[in-house]
């Protein structure tokens, strides 16, 4: 796998984003793959990644006159949306170059994940979303990942919304047989409000998506992630709270029959004070599935008048299943509200048990109580059509 990747590193054109590369390269060959060995990544099992080929895409370029974002291993298509910026990261870095050049040597410097360094060294391109003060998005802003064969796609989509903007981003994944190293920056300044919806409902390849998100003073962070699995899919989260009376709340739900498999990790970082971060992710887990959740709150000296909650739950519907989760606090401030927890169970014998005494069957029964234990996070989603959308996915998983 290395050689492969090592390959792909010589092999890209120069332009002016190579030396931002170069750096991500390094500090990935510092690090090197991670293995069993590595804490966040201990229950993914990297010996079926290692037989699979590296068929890289060639990016390209178009837009149309839309709120979507296609990216496939075609290349981009991106829409044009009136008063937003979205132009490919090469123009960006000469267009807004100090913005970029800042935004690259941060994440460099501070990316903890040897996979998202990857994505950082190896894509071929990609865009940057502008969003200026004060805008209102009237429509999310729409982007469909999609691969048709086994191609490996690396896009990079960094997206920054100007003091007081507000809008939706919705990113579905529809990987097939893809390997996919996929990340997305958000960069939210003063009051900016973000909603930020995650839907892998069609993918039986490898996923590796990695989320970073910095927000500064009073700005909201909100994500949701609805997924089925694949084959490994891994979702990587890493929030800042840079400025006070910042606000993330991160929502996550998973539902995985056969052999699919998720993974979850999560760091919080808490560095100003007076932010607030909740995080609850639910897994409800069939046949010989697996997944694993790792979260931690870290809260900085400086931090103080903090409000932290961060909760797992799974729902093991078979002998099979495997959950996994360890959530953690990493606490250095003295006036702190924080606490963390997880469950893993199965159904309640006595739910069912009075359901059965009205007349419903055992395996609607069964239907019912999961679909309760994952409404809690559907019933979050705002936008009513992909609220709809999970419900029906979780009525079929049910």
């Amino acid at each position: 796998m290395i050689e492969q990747l090592e390959t792909r590193f010589r092999e890209q054109e120069k332009n002016i984003l190579l030396p931002f590369k170069e750096k991500a390269w390094q500090r990935f060959k510092l690090m090197g793959l991670p293995d069993r060995n590595n804490e966040t990544y201990q229950y993914v099992r990297f010996r079926k990644l290692e037989d699979r080929p590296f068929n890289f895409s060639k990016t390209s370029f178009k837009s149309f006159e839309n709120h979507q974002i296609l990216i496939s291993n075609e290349g981009f298509l991106y829409g044009t949306i009136p008063g937003i910026t979205i132009l490919p990261m090469v123009e960006a870095a000469s267009t807004f170059s100090t913005l970029i050049q800042n935004q690259f040597n941060r994440l460099i410097k501070e990316e903890k994940d040897p996979l998202a360094l990857v994505n950082s060294a190896l894509y071929d391109d990609g865009l940057l979303i502008y969003i200026p003060p004060k805008t209102i998005l009237d429509k999310p802003i729409e982007i469909l990942i999609e691969s048709k064969d086994e191609s490996t796609l690396m896009p990079r989509l960094h997206f920054f919304f100007g003091a007081h903007s507000k809008g939706d981003v919705i990113v579905r994944y529809k990987g097939h047989k893809a390997t996919l190293f996929n990340g997305i920056d958000f960069n939210l300044e003063d009051n900016a409000r973000v909603n930020y919806y995650q839907q892998d409902l069609d993918n039986t390849g490898w996923l590796f998506d990695f989320t970073r998100a910095y927000l500064k003073r009073s700005s909201k962070f909100t994500s949701f992630l609805i997924t089925n699995g694949s084959e490994t899919s891994r979702f990587d989260y890493r929030v800042q709270l840079n400025g006070e009376g910042g606000d993330a709340h991160l929502n996550g739900l998973w539902m995985l029959d056969q052999f699919k498999e998720t993974h979850i990790h999560v760091l919080m970082e808490h560095k100003a004070p007076h932010c607030q971060s909740l995080q609850h992710f639910k897994g409800a887990l069939n046949g010989s599935s697996r997944s694993s959740f790792e979260g931690k709150i870290y809260v900085e000296r400086v931090a103080q008048k903090t409000d932290s909650f961060q909760m797992n739950n799974n729902l093991l519907l078979s002998n099979g299943a495997q959950a996994f989760s360890k959530p953690n606090l990493e606490i250095f401030a003295d006036d702190v509200k924080a606490s963390h927890g997880s469950t893993v169970g199965q159904l309640s014998e006595e739910e069912l048990f009075y359901l059965r005494t009205r007349g419903y069957s055992l395996t609607e029964a069964k239907r019912l109580l999961t679909l309760g234990f994952l409404r809690e996070i559907i019933d979050k989603i705002e936008l009513e059509e992909l609220k709809n959308e999970a419900l029906e996915s979780a009525i079929r998983f049910g």
